[in-house]
């Protein structure tokens, strides 16, 4: 799947998890339901000022929507670590937030795991 093939599976993604209508998000964007629903089921891309319009309003990234990242959080920071490592935003989120002696026994055992692989 290309990046811009994972721009309408996302869209979808954010809608269904934000539980607003089409036709509410339509209005809160100034676009016609119809428009909504050609960017939901792949048949056209929006223009740069519309996905500005959906990252302000789901508070995702550009990047992200446009299959640049998997990392949907505005935090730099993590976005880099999860391209980086190619883990999960929801990982590197537990990662940072865990004890450095925890981050260092699980340092280990990954050390361990690439040399029995």
């Amino acid at each position: 799947m290309s990046n811009i093939e994972k721009f309408a599976p996302r869209l979808r993604t954010l809608i269904d998890e934000s539980g607003i209508t089409v036709r509410s998000l339509a209005k809160d964007l100034n676009v016609s339901v119809g428009v909504l629903s050609d960017w939901q089921n792949g048949n056209k891309t929006p223009r740069g000022d519309s996905i500005m319009k959906l990252t302000e309003y789901f508070g995702v990234t550009a990047d992200y929507l446009l299959g640049l990242t998997d990392a949907s959080t505005i935090d730099a920071d993590i976005r880099i670590s999860c391209d980086t490592t190619g883990l999960s935003e929801k990982a590197v989120k537990i990662l940072s937030g865990m004890e450095k002696s925890d981050v260092e026994k699980l340092s280990k055992l990954i050390e361990f795991y690439s040399t029995i692989r």
